[in-house]
């Protein structure tokens, strides 16, 4: 089965990846969302949403679309959260299920990556972290279950929700400082489930140096592979 499904996602890759060069060689190639260009991204997204890190491998091919392209993007990946979270009870005792879980996970690397978080308020970028340290926790609850994709994913988005604390105006670098408590919470937690992680301990890293926690900083930059 997983031979079978990489040999699908290479199919797709390769049908993309040639629109993108014709798209890059002639100008008057469509690539709007009418196109067979849009189409088959969308297709992509929805075939392997729950198997591969499907923000990731499109991100090249994102580059060339418009507003209006990513506008219909950002809508399709949401209704398809939407439907997911409209068969979740939320007041019953059940973890909700994974294609929740990872649509949710596309939704928001998605937006991240087309830029719609850019424009947010900064209680907006609070909330959204709020909404995405649940999904990691949800997620985390059914641990079992994850993929090793599961995992990365997860991780990718504990990312964009330290890059949006960080966006967030800090009147001063002290511990006592909530977003700075948020910043290192999270990262801490997200790298004591994924230690080889070198991504989460170098924004820990970040703020550790900021803070001045020199003797922290020199513990979680121990063990950087590379370094």
């Amino acid at each position: 089965m997983a031979i079978a499904n990489e040999m699908k996602r290479a199919s797709y890759m390769a049908d993309l990846e040639y629109k993108f060069v014709l798209a890059l060689s002639y100008p008057a190639y469509p690539i709007s969302e009418t196109s067979p260009y849009f189409d088959t991204i969308l297709e992509y997204l929805e075939k392997f949403y729950d198997r591969f890190d499907v923000v990731g491998d499109l991100r090249p091919y994102l580059a060339l679309i418009g507003q209006p392209e990513a506008a219909a993007l950002r809508t399709f990946a949401r209704e398809k959260l939407d439907a997911e979270e409209a068969a979740y009870d939320e007041s019953g005792e059940d973890p909700p299920k994974l294609d929740l879980i990872r649509w949710r996970v596309v939704h928001f690397k998605l937006n991240k990556v087309i830029g719609s978080f850019a424009a947010l308020e900064q209680h907006d970028k609070l909330k959204l972290v709020n909404t995405i340290m649940q999904t990691y926790l949800w997620a985390h609850g059914n641990s079992e279950a994850l993929s090793d994709n599961d995992r990365v994913n997860l991780d990718d988005m504990i990312v964009v929700a330290a890059e949006l604390l960080y966006e967030v105006k800090i009147y001063e670098w002290c511990v006592l400082n909530p977003i700075n408590f948020m910043l290192v919470s999270i990262l801490e937690l997200a790298i004591s489930r994924s230690p080889n992680n070198n991504t989460l301990r170098v924004w820990l890293m970040r703020i550790l140096a900021k803070l001045g926690l020199s003797s922290r900083f020199t513990g979680v930059g121990s063990h950087v592979k590379g370094l």
